[in-house]
C-alpha cells in the first residue's frame, strides 16, 4: 500500500481505470470458461447415451441369446468413435459379457471388472457412463461406455488462449484511453497541487488557483481560494498583532524587572528565613533573614552546599548525615517536604527549632528547591508554657470531680439517715403537729436531694459524661403526669394551669424520656413559681415532619412577673437568675436553666425565651424525636367515629376553650363554645328555638358573674333544655358530692387542667359507649410515686434468704436494717469488709448489700476477695454464686460501672428507699431461679 500511497494521482488513475477493466474481464472470462466447461460435459454425457442407446438392441439381444461373438462385433463398431476409449456389455449380476477397448488405452484405468449400478462419473483424464441394457421392458444387463476428456481440455486450452489475448488488448486499450480521460481529473489537482506548493514556499497568500470544471475538483478549487483569502486576511492580522506582542513582551519584560526586583526586596525584608539551590544542592539565593539566623552573610552562603552550610538535626538534636535529612530526601524524590519537628544549627553552634517548607522548583524538568524557614523558640516555650497550664486545668478538673464525688458521698450519706428515719417514722403513730413537722423535715431532705442531683447533672454535662437514654415512650402520657404532678401547686395558687398536645404529633416516639421529663419539670414549676394569678399554659406542637423525625416544639407560656430583655441573653447560664431579689423570694441555685440548655443540647435540639417584664414569659424548647409505632390510646376507635352529641362549652378562660375546642374537633360532633353563664344561656334558647338543643354541656364552675353550679342550676330549672348531660369543670381541687351533683343536675364532675383521655372516658361513660380499657405501658414514673414501706409486697421465698449488710455508718445501718425488718427480712450487718468477708468464709450467704467506702477494707476489695473464695470454693456452696448489691453514696458518673467491674451484681444509690431494696431483691431472687 505504501506503493500506492507515494505515486503520482494520475498513475493511479491509470492504475484504477486498468485495474477495473482488468478486474471486469477476469470475471466474464472466468465466467465463460465455467459455461464452456458443464456445457462440454453435459453434451458427451448426452453422446454416451445417445450411443449406448444405439447399441442398446444388437447388444440386448445378443446377451439374451449369449452371443458373445455377435456382441463383440457391435462393440467394434465403436472405433470409428474417436473418443470413444471403452466400451461393454455386463449381465444382471455384473459380470462381463462382452468388451471393446481402444488400444491406446490403459484396460485397468479404463474398464472395470464388474458393474452393478447405473451411474454417471468422470476423472480428471475420463468420463464413464453406465446404462440399463433392456430387452423389452425387462432389464436384461448393463451397458458400460467411457469416453476421453482430451477433446475438452484442447478446446478449453484454445479458449483460454482467446480470452488472454482479449484481456491483454483490452488492458492495452484501457490504458491509452484513461492516459487521455485522467487528464481530464488531475490536471486541475495537479496545477491546484503547484499553486499550494509555490504558496507554501513563498508565503505569498495572494496567489489563486484557475479554476476549469464546476464539479467537486472546481468546488475545492474555489474553497482552496477562500482559504487563501481568509489566511492572507489572517496573515495581515498576525503581523499586526505580532507587533504589539513585541512591544507587549518590551513592557513585560521591564514589567517582569520591576516585579524581580520587588520580589528581591519583599523576600530580603521577609521575617523568615529564605534560601534556595539547585538539584545539585548548591544555593543559588538566600535573602538576609537567612543569613542572620545562620549567622553569616548572603555572599558566605551563596554557592555553598546547603548541608555544608546548615547543619540539619532531627528533634534529639543529633546531626543527620547527608541524605538523610528530610530536606536531603526531598532533593532526591523531587517531591516537597514540610516539618515543624527539627533543629538548624548556625555558626554560633546553637540549636534552635525550627518550623520549614521546602518546595520543589520545576520547570519542564527539576530545577532545585526553595526553602522557607523560621525560628519557633518562642512559639514551643508558649506551646511548653501551654501544655503546663492544660495539665494544670486537667489536674483541677480532676481535683474537681474529686471533690464532687466525695462531696456526694459526704452529703448522701447522712441523708440516707434523714430521708430513711423521716420516712420511716411518718409511718409510725405520730400526733398531727409531730407528723406534720416530720413531713416538713422530710420535703426539705427532698428539696436537699433535688439540689444536688442538680450540681451533679451539671458536673456530668460540664464533664461530658451524660449520656442519653433511647427508648419508645408515650408524649401524652410523660406531658400529662407532668402536669399532674404540678396540679397540687397549681391549684394552691388559684392558677389555671392546662395543656394541648396538637393531634398531628406522633402518639409515641423515641427519646430519653427522663430527661424530656426533667427539662419539662423544670419550665413548668418555673412557670409557676413565678407567677402569682392567671394561667400556665404547656402546648406541644409538630414543627418539622419526616418520615423518619418528628421536630416537636414544646411552649410554657405564664401571666408571670416576666424578665427583663437584659436578663434574657444570660438566662441559661448557670448561676443566673433575673436579680438577688428575685433569688431570695423564690430560692433556686440558678443550674436549673442551665442543666435545661445542656439537656436541649445534647438531644441535638434549640431552647430560648420570650419575655416582657410584668406580661409574663414564654419558654420553648424544641427537640428531633425518632418516631415509633403507634399504640392503642385509652379510648377506642368506635367512640371517636360515632359521637354525635351536640355540644357547648362554656368557660371563661380562653385557653381552656381553646384546649376543649381543639380535643373536639377530633369527633364528630358539633360544638360551641363561650366565655359566660349569661351566652351560654342564649346559646341555648337559640338552639331550642331552631329545634336542635344541646345535648351535652361542659361547664367551667369558677366564673364571674354567673358560676358553673348557677348555670346549671339553671339548665336543670328549665325543662325547655330537654335536661342536657352536663360535665362540671372545677381547678380548685373541689369535688363536689354526690348528692349536689344530684341537685344541680350535673352528670360527672372533673378537676383541671382536663387530660382529653380522662373527657373522653367521662362522657363515653355517661352516654354509654363500650371503652378499652389499656393500660398504658409507656408511662413514666413521677417523682411521688413513693410507696410505703408497709404496702411494699415481698415473696416469702425471699424473705427467707440469708442477707449480710456491710455498712460502717450507724445511722445508715439502722435505718437500713429496719428497712429490712418492715419488709420482712432478717439482716446480719458488718462495720467494714475485713468482717464481713471472715462471716462470708464462715456461713455463706445468699444476698450481701455492700457499701463502698468503709475502714480497714473497703466494699471493693471485699467483693473481690468474696469472689476469689467462690472460685475456691463454689462446689461447697448451696448456690454457686452470692448475690453482692452496691449500696454507695457515690453516684457520680463511671461509680456504677466502677462496682460492677470490682464483681458486684446490682447497684443502688443513697438515700435509699425500701421499694429499691425490695427491687434488689426481686433481682437478685432470678439468680438463684426463684
Amino acid at each position: 500500500m505504501s506503493f500506492f500511497d507515494n505515486i503520482s494521482i494520475r498513475k493511479k488513475l491509470n492504475l484504477m481505470f486498468i485495474s477495473v477493466a482488468s478486474i471486469g474481464l477476469l470475471l466474464a472470462g472466468s465466467a465463460l470458461f465455467l459455461y464452456e466447461w458443464i456445457t462440454f460435459t453435459n453434451r458427451l454425457k448426452e453422446e454416451l447415451i445417445s450411443i449406448g442407446e444405439i447399441i442398446s438392441p444388437n447388444s440386448a439381444a445378443a446377451l439374451d441369446f449369449e452371443l458373445a461373438d455377435d456382441a463383440h462385433q457391435t462393440l467394434q463398431a465403436l472405433n470409428h468413435e474417436t473418443n470413444i476409449l471403452a466400451a461393454a456389455i455386463y449381465n444382471n449380476d455384473g459380470e462381463l459379457f462382452a468388451s471393446y477397448i481402444r488400444p491406446e488405452a490403459k484396460k485397468n484405468e479404463v474398464l472395470p471388472d464388474t458393474v452393478l449400478t447405473i451411474e454417471f462419473s468422470s476423472t480428471n483424464k475420463y468420463i464413464f457412463l453406465t446404462i440399463p441394457l433392456l430387452s423389452g421392458y425387462d432389464q436384461v444387463g448393463y451397458i458400460y461406455l467411457c469416453s476421453s476428456f482430451e477433446e475438452r481440455k484442447q478446446r478449453l486450452l484454445a479458449y483460454g488462449g482467446v480470452v488472454s489475448v482479449v484481456l491483454l488488448a483490452s488492458v492495452l486499450l484501457t490504458y491509452l484511453v484513461s492516459a487521455k480521460l485522467q487528464n481530464i481529473i488531475s490536471a486541475p489537482i495537479l496545477k491546484l497541487a503547484k499553486i499550494a506548493r509555490k504558496v507554501t514556499k513563498q508565503s505569498d497568500f495572494s496567489l489563486r488557483a484557475q479554476k476549469y470544471y464546476n464539479d467537486e475538483v472546481g468546488e475545492f478549487t474555489d474553497s482552496f481560494n477562500k482559504m487563501l483569502e481568509q489566511i492572507q486576511v489572517q496573515d495581515k492580522e498576525l503581523r499586526s498583532a505580532k507587533d504589539e506582542l513585541e512591544i507587549r513582551v518590551a513592557e513585560r519584560t521591564d514589567e517582569f524587572q520591576r516585579l524581580q526586583k520587588r520580589t528581591e526586596m519583599i523576600l530580603n525584608s521577609a521575617g523568615e528565613g529564605i534560601y534556595g539551590f539547585n538539584k545539585q544542592g548548591i544555593i543559588n539565593f538566600a535573602n538576609p533573614e537567612a543569613g542572620e539566623f545562620l549567622g553569616l552573610s548572603t555572599d558566605e552562603i551563596l554557592g555553598k552546599h546547603y548541608h555544608q552550610i546548615i547543619h540539619h538535626t532531627n528533634n534529639e538534636k543529633k546531626l543527620y548525615n547527608p541524605g538523610e535529612s528530610p530536606i536531603d530526601k526531598a532533593l532526591v524524590a523531587g517531591g516537597a517536604c514540610k516539618e515543624n519537628n527539627e533543629y538548624f544549627i548556625g555558626q554560633n553552634g546553637i540549636a534552635y527549632p525550627v518550623e520549614f517548607t521546602a518546595t520543589p522548583i520545576w520547570s519542564d524538568e527539576f530545577m532545585g528547591m526553595v526553602v522557607l524557614f523560621h525560628n519557633i523558640s518562642q512559639r514551643r516555650k508558649e506551646e511548653k508554657e501551654l501544655q503546663d497550664a492544660k495539665e494544670s486545668a486537667e489536674e483541677a478538673s480532676r481535683v474537681k470531680s474529686e471533690f464532687l464525688a466525695n462531696m456526694s458521698h459526704e452529703i448522701r450519706t447522712p441523708m440516707n439517715g434523714v430521708i430513711g428515719m423521716t420516712s420511716l417514722l411518718l409511718e409510725t403513730k405520730l400526733d398531727k403537729e409531730q407528723k406534720e413537722m416530720a413531713g416538713i423535715v422530710n420535703n426539705c431532705a427532698e428539696n436537699l436531694l433535688t439540689i444536688l442531683n442538680d450540681i451533679l447533672d451539671f458536673s456530668k454535662i460540664e464533664a461530658g459524661k451524660l449520656v442519653l437514654e433511647k427508648s419508645i415512650f408515650s408524649l401524652n402520657n410523660v406531658l400529662e403526669e407532668t402536669i399532674d404532678f404540678f396540679t397540687d401547686s397549681a391549684n394552691k395558687k388559684n392558677i389555671e394551669l392546662a395543656y394541648l398536645i396538637e393531634k398531628e404529633i406522633p402518639v409515641n416516639i423515641k427519646g430519653d424520656p427522663v430527661r424530656f421529663r426533667q427539662v419539662l419539670v423544670n419550665l413548668v414549676g418555673n412557670a409557676i413559681k413565678f407567677t402569682d394569678k392567671g394561667e400556665v399554659f404547656v402546648q406541644a406542637k409538630l414543627e418539622n415532619n419526616t418520615d423518619e423525625i418528628a421536630t416537636i416544639r414544646f411552649e410554657v407560656r405564664d401571666s408571670g412577673i416576666g424578665i427583663p430583655k437584659n436578663i434574657l441573653l444570660k438566662l441559661f447560664s448557670q448561676f443566673t437568675q433575673a436579680d438577688s431579689s428575685t433569688t431570695r423570694k423564690f430560692g433556686g441555685t440558678g443550674l436549673g436553666l442551665a442543666i435545661c440548655r445542656q439537656l436541649i443540647d445534647l438531644m441535638d435540639g434549640e431552647i430560648g425565651a420570650e419575655s416582657n417584664e410584668g406580661k409574663g414569659s414564654i419558654f420553648w424548647f424544641s427537640i428531633p424525636f425518632e418516631k415509633a409505632s403507634n399504640i392503642e390510646i385509652n379510648y377506642n376507635k368506635d367512640f371517636m367515629e360515632n359521637f354525635s352529641e351536640n355540644v357547648l362549652i362554656v368557660d371563661d378562660n380562653t385557653i381552656n376553650r381553646k384546649i376543649l375546642d381543639y380535643q373536639f374537633k377530633s369527633l364528630k360532633s358539633k360544638f360551641v363554645s363561650v366565655d359566660s353563664g349569661l351566652k351560654a344561656i342564649r346559646e341555648l334558647d337559640k338552639a331550642i328555638k331552631n329545634n336542635d338543643p344541646f345535648t351535652f354541656l361542659i361547664i367551667d364552675m369558677q366564673m364571674p358573674n354567673m358560676d358553673g353550679l348557677q348555670l346549671a342550676q339553671k339548665i336543670k330549672a328549665n325543662p325547655g333544655y330537654n335536661s342536657p348531660k352536663v360535665v362540671m369543670l372545677t381547678s380548685i381541687g373541689y369535688c363536689i358530692s354526690p348528692t349536689e351533683l344530684g341537685l344541680y343536675g350535673i352528670s360527672h364532675c372533673l378537676a383541671k387542667p382536663i387530660k382529653q383521655s380522662d373527657l373522653f372516658n367521662c362522657i363515653a361513660q355517661i352516654f354509654k359507649y363500650k371503652m378499652s380499657s389499656n393500660d398504658d405501658k409507656n408511662s413514666t414514673k413521677k417523682k411521688s410515686d413513693i410507696k410505703s414501706v408497709n404496702t411494699i409486697k415481698v415473696p416469702e421465698k425471699i424473705k427467707s434468704f440469708k442477707i449480710y449488710l456491710a455498712e460502717d455508718n450507724p445511722v445508715n445501718e439502722k435505718v437500713a436494717r429496719i428497712m429490712f425488718i418492715r419488709l420482712g427480712c432478717k439482716i446480719t450487718s458488718f462495720v467494714n469488709g475485713a468482717d464481713l468477708l471472715s462471716a462470708v468464709k464462715e456461713s455463706p450467704c445468699n444476698v450481701i448489700f455492700m457499701d463502698c467506702q468503709m475502714p480497714e477494707m473497703d466494699g471493693y476489695e471485699a467483693t473481690r476477695n468474696i469472689r476469689e473464695w467462690e472460685k475456691e470454693n463454689g462446689s461447697n456452696l448451696q448456690y454457686n454464686k452470692i448475690v453482692i448489691v452496691a449500696m454507695t453514696a457515690h453516684a457520680m458518673k463511671g461509680d456504677k460501672e466502677k462496682c460492677l467491674s470490682a464483681g458486684m451484681d446490682d447497684y443502688i444509690s443513697k438515700p435509699v428507699r425500701a421499694e429499691e431494696i425490695a427491687n434488689a431483691l426481686g433481682r437478685a431472687s432470678q439468680t438463684f431461679g426463684i
